[in-house]
């Protein structure tokens, strides 16, 4: 299987601001995965 074949996976890091709500820290496409067992993707 190609990296072209792989699914785009989202890493999404959320958090709290100083006031308690809830944000998003980190969004983003990753790209660094290696194959693990069967069809997994690590």
């Amino acid at each position: 299987m190609s990296i072209e074949d792989v699914p785009k996976i989202r890493r999404v890091v959320t958090g709290h601001d100083d006031q308690g709500n809830a944000i998003v820290e980190i969004d983003e496409i990753c790209r660094h995965f290696k194959q693990g067992r069967g069809n997994a993707y690590i």
